[in-house]
């Protein structure tokens, strides 16, 4: 009855004509159901990983969780209809369709985030997945799509709702002074092997998302994603203290940031809370906007 994965997010955006070109031509993202109004893009067999829908926001809109089966999503749902601060809903078989999931439920989360939990995801067999500028793949399966790192202004709150109403387990700590008299406390959750499928990160802001993480098969991917991506480049490359993973930055066209990475460490049985000092060994130097 416990989540397995982070199995798809969606972004919604004012123009998603430059998502379909920054997805597609820049990240290496290949690209599945297309309207006017709505884009799905795929990162493996499954129909679709990253939605982006036309609306106002520009900012992440839904979490969608994957769970082993019907009986686990319905214990999973029951046991969390008992976590008094949110109310769970069962979506409609068009719904379901449209997320291409056999049944999914909802609810309203951490910044009016709407979070969704699910089971029997479609795998696209009659298109089989292809990416031509991302030749060793993503690392998807039982890790899921990748990461999210969310802004909270109400850390007691918001790690409530991931721990006690989720069954997500703390990974690590960050507490970090990126400069002098400004100090930031980031908070990592894992519920698989991903050494954080969540972070959240204590200080206000007008997105509901830092950045979402993908990861490469390989290194050699970063780099070319890498030079794609100059002219958007927010944070160069780095290694990370906590996941150690080596990646770099990049301003998506909602303004938010996509991390693209290669190589992170997993979460095993003999894992241990740590805290660190900094967020990175070395490297992820922010850019300015006068550099690119």
């Amino acid at each position: 009855m416990s989540i397995l994965n982070l199995g798809y997010i969606e972004i919604e955006a004012t123009n998603i004509a430059n998502w379909k070109t920054f997805g597609v031509e820049k990240l290496g993202l290949m690209l599945g159901s297309c309207t006017e109004d709505r884009i799905e893009f795929r990162i493996d067999g499954r129909k679709q990983r990253i939605t982006v829908r036309n609306g106002p926001g520009n900012d992440l809109s839904v979490l969608g969780f994957e769970l082993e089966n019907e009986d686990s999503l319905n214990q999973f749902v029951e046991k969390l209809q008992e976590y008094k601060p949110v109310e769970v809903t069962k979506e409609n078989d068009d719904a379901a369709a449209n997320r291409g999931v056999k049944t999914v439920y909802s609810c309203v989360g951490p910044n009016d985030v709407q979070y969704e939990f699910y089971y029997g995801a479609v795998e696209d067999v009659s298109v089989p997945y292809s990416s031509p500028l991302i030749q060793s793949g993503f690392v998807t399966g039982e890790q899921g799509v990748g990461h999210v790192v969310l802004y909270t202004e109400n850390k007691e709150r918001d790690l409530d709702f991931f721990v006690k109403g989720l069954g997500f387990n703390i990974s690590d700590y960050i507490n970090w002074s990126p400069k002098p008299g400004l100090n930031v406390e980031l908070i990592f959750l894992h519920c698989n092997a991903r050494h954080h499928t969540v972070a959240l990160v204590c200080m206000p802001s007008e997105k509901k998302m830092h950045h979402f993480m993908l990861e490469a098969g390989q290194m050699d991917d970063v780099g070319r994603v890498y030079d794609r991506l100059q002219a958007d480049i927010l944070m160069t490359l780095g290694r990370h203290s906590n996941d150690q993973m080596i990646s770099f930055y990049a301003t998506t066209p909602s303004g938010f940031a996509v991390e693209f990475g290669h190589g992170a460490r997993l979460i095993d049985q003999h894992w241990t809370v740590s805290q660190y000092d900094r967020t990175s060994v070395w490297g992820h130097k922010l850019i300015s906007p006068s550099e690119n």
